[in-house]
Order: structure tokens, then C-alpha cells, then sequence
């Protein structure tokens, strides 16, 4: 006992003090750390499909705010990879104040949403303690951490700055070293070789006015142009409904989702998920991966006469979970969203996508079949590697409250009938009360050195120890901290949360409040004013995106610390696309409204259309993210591309209702010189608008189910002028996009940028007359036309 506890004590002499007070990296929590170590291989391994050492660009602020996840702790993966791709772990946050800043961000930025997490740069005390793991990795022992975004809030791209651009014919054009690939300067790319990946980070803001001249608005009699995430309705080609591609008269996107491959005949895997329920299955992957086509097949038996469920949650807990419950007497297998503890209605109808039903009771046994897409839009997904959490309860003969329930979780990558149960991690006044009880048991052993006259240089080094750290028996955190060696001090103690300092962290400020885009007093995105919002709790400092704004920054800056609602802010974009999209392959639906990104630095969306757009045909939302969802006119000016004069060509001539989809394309000229590279959709294809390679305007019967065709450019996607307008899917591997947004507006009136080889394009006015176009001197050109006319009038 004394020598196993000095040789634990003397092995703490080993550690070193930490160099730096800053890393830089992906916040993951240690439960997807020890799933996807377990695995040992490059496949999703976590319920977001990221794999925790491969690709944690893709881990979501709603895996992190699992409670489960929250509960086992944080630790920080480094930026860079080894030679094979993998990531490793560089920090470990051992203290509560850490876990709180580490949880704040995450509602900061992505408010537990399905959003992936961006990089972040991590401060702690320079006194840090690091270790080496097994696996030879030096791992930071962070307390005190203040989480930020690796852009600081006087960085050059916050600033307005002037910035130039290179414009490219087509793909082959794009090279970082030669043209930025096509971006405008001060749009940052860069190459993560090991993942075949570029990296583009971007400020978000456009090099044009933004949020003036807005329509309001616009009412629409038609059906929506994009319905259930894919769908093209009422255009010019494409599918009219789902029914279409059951007929196999199209291809679209959703509908070859939901056409999948089909159930085998026997259900060979089961579940025994209590004495009286089994649950036999079997997943059919989706086919290729990430299509959205997946199913889980499933045969519900239980020894009861009455309703049975199967219930899927994020938690493992009934509030907030989707259900598939079977009543025998409704004869009915229906999707139910329960969204509390009360008795809750069936999902409405068009949620009601479940194949193969059945429910039927005999001989007290009650046998309940369906089919279940993995994802849905709306709905908790089924992963095909990675936890599950899964319900099941059952009742009598009417639906109502349940007679029994239990919980349970399925990997169904490990391809076991066993059930696990959900796992209870270390409590942290457990945890509190171990690091006494090792307290006591040191001194002790320290009592028992004395009274055996231990040399002296031992004694003062066991001393010297005993006040720098306390000791933890490595037993109690196995489950959670895989690397960490025995011997590693952890500090669980109290610590006093920092103080906020009345208006440190945004304008009218009320002390003790934290948030971002903080407007009179309100605190978080898309709250109303005075509220609170993100659960913040008062008193606490929350680490917030960026730092505090020198005020020489916003002297230098041509935006504004005060703004409304909507108005556009800078952000710190970072997306990542394939070097090589290669050939295109099986349609991808977009389930996060990200199709790609302009070269501009602005997000082109595909979400469902508001009909209301400033005068350069863009928009912002609540996030305060501004982007494009139909052609956006004064960037295609400044890219050389022909458009209408006028702003409002999808309004009717009455100036009162959206324009009939078929009349569109109309307002523009026919033909005109080919569309340069305008953007890169997330698989890595380029993007262009409204002219292919010949200079013919685009229509959707001229392209495939996700806006896009192959000419002598190669394959790309086209922004059209009638619906869905942009991509609704994509063709290739989907990389991922981040965000963090800062509390800086956007200037209103753009970003001057001076872009290099542009076309005078041809305008076309709303009647249709062709008119001389312009060369776009950035921001002046519609100053410098109006000052020459003017000229010559007078004279």
C-alpha cells in the first residue's frame, strides 16, 4: 500500500508545465471519444455521423448537448492530422468553470442545434500541467478556459477593407497560389491535404448593398417551388410530386430516397428489450451513404394485449422523443411526436411516412410491423454506426398512459442482440468526494513515511507535491478519460466564475447578462428584447465568440455595433470541399439549406422561399447570416454576367403577387456570354449562373434533379431564374460548413472589391429591351453610369 501510493506520488514529479496558453481545435466530449476509439477505424462512429479522430469538423452542437455527452466532460482534438488523417487529443478541461465556458459556447454558437461545430481557440492558465498518454500524445490538464474563435475581432476580415478578385471561365481556372481560387481576397483558402479537402473561410459579407430597398413581403398563390426538401413543383422540368418517381417517370432526389432498397424477407436480428418485448430488425443502409435513404425494418412482438411503442430520443428520455406506436383496436401504426410527458396527438399527415404497417393482437400477444426511413426531416435520425437511444413502453387497450416502459441504446454497426443499458457516468460530487477520500488516504501515507523515517529528500519532495497538486485514483475516470495516465492530478473543487463586466460583452448590457448580437438588453440570437434567451443563467460569464471590439477597430470598421434583427453581421465561415469532386454520382438531398458558397464569401441556400429580397436580391435571417436563394443580380453585374436592370423581375407586373414560375426566365436576355465560375457547391463543383458553355439561359428541363449537367466545362450547377433556382441536392461527397458569428455588422453598403477580367455584360429591361450594359467599378459603377448621364444631358 505505502509503495504503491509513493510510486503514484513520485511518478506526479514527472509532469511538465505546459509552453503555450492557447490551442487551437475541435471540442468534442469524451463519450464519442471513447465509442469512436473503441471502433478504431475511419467510419462514423457517433449519432451525427462524425468520427471523433477523423472527422471532428463534423461533430454538431447537438451531439455535444446530449446530456449524456455533456455529463462525461470535454476534451479539445487537435487541428492538424498525422500522416494518416487522424486527429488526437491535445486538452483535457478538468474543472467546472472550464466545462461551463466549454458549454456555453456550444449554446452560443449552435444553441444545440444540428450545426457542426467550428474551431475554436482555447485560453487557460499558463501554469497547466501536461501529460503524455499511452499513445504518446501530450495532453494540455486545462482549468480557467475562455473559449473564442480563432479570428480575433480586429482581424483584417472584419474591417471592410478594399478587396480584389480574379475571375475564372471554369474549373480548370480555379489555383490557390494563382487566383485565390476565385474568391475574392479576403476569403481564406487553404488545403487539408489528409482529407483531400479545401478550406474555405469566409466573412459572410457581400461586396454590394445589402438589406436596402426591400420588397416586403411578396404574396404567392403558387405551390411552393420547393417542397419537402427536393422536390421541384410546377417549373419547367423536374418531378411534379413524389407519385411521379413511384410511376418511375423521374429521378428527383426525395423520391429516390424514399425508393431505397427494399426490406429482406426475414428479420434475422433481434432485440430482447424486457421478459415480455423482442424486437426483431434489420437496417438497410443507405445507398450511397449520406443519400437519406436508409430504412430500419422492424417487427415489434410483445406478450400483452394493448398498444405497443418503439420510441427513438436523444437522451434515452420520453420528453422531446418521436414514437412509432401501433393501437390494435385503432388498427393503426402511426409517427408521434412527444414533445412532453402528456398525452400527445399522431404526427400530421404528411409526417406519415411509415411503410408496411400492420398491428394485430392474438392469443395475448399483441405484433406490431413497420418501415422507417433512418432520417427524416424534422425527426430524430437513426444512425447506421453510433448510439442509439431507444424507448419502449406499452399499455391497454386505448392509447394512454403506459403500464411499463424501459430505455435502451443499439450500435447497430456492432451487429449485437444485446441490450446495453443507458450509461451512468461519474457524478461530479462522487467525483468531489474520492478526491477527500484520496485527500485522507495521502495523509496517511505521508503519516506512515514519518514514522518509518523516510529519507528527508523524500519527505520534502512528497511535500512539495502535496501542495502543488491532489492526486486522484485513475480508477474512478477510466470510463471517461482513456488517455490520461495514472497519477494525473484533476482538479473537481469549486471555482468562482469570473465576474462580467457591465457592458463587456455587447451594447445596453444588464450586469451579470452575456450574449451575442445583443440588442437593448436582450441576449442570444432570435430573442425578443429584455429576454434572456439560451438559458444563461444571471451571474455567469459566458465565453463569447469574439473578443471585446477595440474601439480603434470600429473607428476603422464601415459597419456598426448597433443594429435591428435582421441585419447582417460578419461571420467566420469554414467550409470544406473536396479537391476532387470527381464524376458525379447518386443525388444527395441538402437537409441543412447549405448548398455551397459564392465567390464572395456568401452562402447560397436552398431552404423553402420567404418572397422577400432587397434590392440585390438577397436576404438576411435571425442568425444574421446574409445570402442568396434566387439569382442575386448585383453580384452577377460584378461578375459579368447579363441580367435584368430592374430588381423586382420575380414580381408581377402589378407590383402585387410573386410572377408566375414560367414567366421567369423571360426576364432575362436568352442568350449572352458564358457564366464565369460564380461559386463551389459543398462537393466540390463549381457553381454558375443562369448561361452554360454555348451562352444559353438555363431552364430546369435543360438540367437534372439538382440543377446541374456536364458540358465542355465538366459538371456544375446552375443557378436558375425560375425554381427551385438552386440546387436542392448534389452529386458528389458533401463536405461540411461551420459557422461563428461576431457582433459586427456588415457594412451597408458592401465591401469594395475590384474584380479582374470582367465582361461588360448585356442588361436586359423588365419590358424586355436590351440596353448597354456596364463594366462594374465595385460599389461606383452605378455612380459613375448616373454622373455621365447626367453629363450628357447638359451638354
Amino acid at each position: 500500500m505505502i509503495t504503491a501510493n509513493l510510486s503514484l506520488l513520485l511518478a506526479t514529479v514527472a509532469v511538465s508545465v505546459a509552453n503555450g496558453t492557447e490551442l487551437t481545435g475541435y471540442l468534442m466530449d469524451r463519450l464519442c471519444i471513447r465509442r469512436c476509439d473503441k471502433q478504431n477505424n475511419t467510419e462514423s462512429c457517433n449519432p451525427d455521423g462524425s468520427n471523433a479522430f477523423y472527422t471532428p469538423e463534423d461533430h454538431t452542437g447537438w451531439c455535444l448537448k446530449i446530456k449524456l455527452c455533456e455529463e462525461s466532460g470535454y476534451m479539445l482534438m487537435s487541428e492538424e492530422t498525422d500522416a494518416n488523417g487522424k486527429h488526437s487529443i491535445i486538452a483535457n478541461f478538468t474543472d467546472a468553470p472550464s466545462k461551463t465556458a466549454v458549454v456555453s459556447y456550444i449554446d452560443t454558437v449552435s444553441a444545440g442545434k444540428r450545426v457542426a461545430m467550428p474551431l475554436v481557440t482555447v485560453v487557460y492558465d499558463d501554469n497547466a500541467v501536461s501529460v503524455t498518454s499511452d499513445a504518446g500524445e501530450t495532453i494540455v490538464q486545462v482549468t480557467d478556459a475562455v473559449i473564442k474563435d480563432p479570428w480575433p475581432a480586429d482581424a483584417d476580415v472584419y474591417t471592410g477593407a478594399d478587396t480584389t478578385q480574379t475571375l475564372c471561365e471554369d474549373l480548370s481556372a480555379a489555383d490557390i497560389d494563382g487566383n485565390n481560387m476565385c474568391f475574392r481576397s479576403d476569403v481564406k483558402v487553404s488545403k487539408a491535404d489528409t482529407k483531400g479537402m479545401f478550406v474555405i473561410e469566409s466573412n459572410g459579407c457581400p461586396d454590394h448593398a445589402n438589406m436596402k430597398g426591400g420588397s416586403g413581403i411578396i404574396a404567392n398563390s403558387q405551390a411552393d417551388p420547393v417542397v419537402g426538401g427536393g422536390v421541384v413543383a410546377g417549373s419547367g422540368g423536374g418531378c411534379d410530386a413524389c407519385t411521379a418517381c413511384d410511376s418511375g417517370a423521374c429521378g428527383c432526389g426525395v423520391c429516390s430516397a424514399q425508393a431505397g432498397q427494399p426490406c429482406p424477407s426475414t428479420l434475422d436480428n433481434s432485440i430482447e428489450i424486457d421478459d415480455a418485448t423482442t424486437l426483431h430488425y434489420a437496417l438497410v443502409p443507405a445507398s450511397p451513404p449520406g443519400s437519406g435513404n436508409g430504412l430500419l425494418c422492424g417487427r415489434l412482438e410483445a406478450d400483452h394485449a394493448g398498444w405497443i411503442g418503439l420510441g427513438f430520443s436523444e437522451e434515452g428520455k420520453m420528453a422531446g422523443s418521436d414514437a412509432i406506436i401501433g393501437v390494435p383496436g385503432a388498427k393503426t401504426v402511426l409517427k408521434y411526436d412527444l414533445d412532453s410527458y402528456a398525452a400527445q396527438p399522431a404526427m400530421s399527415d404528411d409526417k406519415q411516412t411509415l411503410k408496411d404497417t400492420s398491428i394485430v393482437t392474438e392469443n395475448g400477444k399483441t405484433i406490431m410491423k413497420f418501415t422507417k426511413l433512418l432520417v427524416e426531416d424534422g425527426e430524430i435520425p437513426i444512425s447506421e454506426a453510433g448510439v442509439n437511444f431507444f424507448l419502449h413502453a406499452r399499455g391497454s387497450d386505448s392509447l394512454g398512459y403506459h403500464t411499463a416502459r424501459s430505455s435502451f441504446q443499439k450500435d447497430f454497426a456492432e451487429d449485437s442482440a444485446a441490450v446495453l443499458p443507458v450509461p451512468r457516468l461519474p457524478d461530479v460530487r462522487l467525483v468531489a468526494e474520492a478526491v477527500l477520500l484520496q485527500v485522507v488516504l495521502l495523509q496517511v501515507v505521508l503519516l506512515q513515511v514519518v514514522l518509518l523515517q523516510v529519507a528527508l529528500l523524500q519527505v520534502v519532495l512528497l511535500q512539495v507535491v502535496l501542495l502543488q497538486v491532489v492526486p486522484v485514483n485513475p480508477a474512478l475516470f477510466a470510463p471517461a478519460i482513456r488517455p490520461v495516465k495514472e497519477g494525473v492530478a484533476l482538479d473537481v473543487g469549486p471555482g468562482a466564475m469570473p465576474d462580467v463586466v457591465t457592458g463587456s460583452v455587447g451594447p445596453d448590457v444588464v450586469t451579470g447578462s452575456v450574449g451575442r448580437d445583443v440588442v437593448t438588453g436582450s441576449v442570444g440570437p432570435d430573442v425578443m428584447p429584455g429576454s434572456v434567451g439560451l438559458d444563461v443563467t444571471l451571474g455567469v460569464a459566458l465565453d463569447v465568440l469574439v473578443e471585446d471590439v477595440p474601439a480603434e477597430v470600429l473607428a476603422a470598421s464601415k459597419g456598426t455595433t448597433t443594429h435591428g434583427v435582421h441585419d447582417p453581421m460578419y461571420q467566420h465561415y469554414t467550409m470544406m470541399i473536396p479537391q476532387d469532386p470527381g464524376t458525379p454520382g447518386v443525388a444527395t438531398k441538402i437537409t441543412d439549406d447549405v448548398v455551397g458558397i459564392m465567390t464572395n464569401g456568401v452562402l447560397l441556400d436552398s431552404h423553402s422561399q420567404t418572397w422577400s429580397y432587397d434590392m440585390c436580391n438577397g436576404h438576411s435571417d435571425t442568425k444574421r447570416q446574409y445570402h442568396y436563394h434566387i439569382p442575386p443580380i448585383c453580384y452577377l453585374k460584378s461578375m459579368g454576367v447579363a441580367t435584368p436592370n430592374a430588381p423586382n423581375w420575380w414580381i408581377n407586373d402589378a407590383s402585387n403577387e410573386v410572377r408566375a414560375y414560367a414567366e421567369m426566365t423571360d426576364q432575362f436576355p436568352q442568350t449572352a456570354s458564358a457564366s464565369p465560375v460564380v461559386g463551389f457547391a459543398r462537393d466540390g463543383f463549381p457553381i454558375y449562373a443562369l448561361y452554360d458553355a454555348t451562352g444559353n439561359i438555363q431552364r430546369i428541363a435543360d438540367l437534372d434533379e439538382c440543377n446541374g449537367k456536364a458540358d465542355s466545362n465538366g459538371y456544375g450547377y446552375y443557378i436558375t431564374a425560375e425554381p427551385p433556382f438552386v440546387p436542392t441536392c448534389l452529386k458528389g461527397n458533401v463536405g461540411s460548413i461551420a459557422y461563428a458569428t461576431t457582433t459586427i455588422a456588415c457594412p451597408s453598403e458592401g465591401i469594395t472589391n475590384v474584380i479582374a477580367g470582367v465582361a461588360i455584360p448585356v442588361v436586359v429591361d423588365s419590358d424586355g429591351d436590351s440596353s448597354a450594359g456596364y463594366a462594374k467599378i465595385p460599389l461606383l459603377g452605378t455612380l459613375v453610369l448616373v454622373v455621365a448621364a447626367t453629363m450628357a444631358f447638359f451638354i
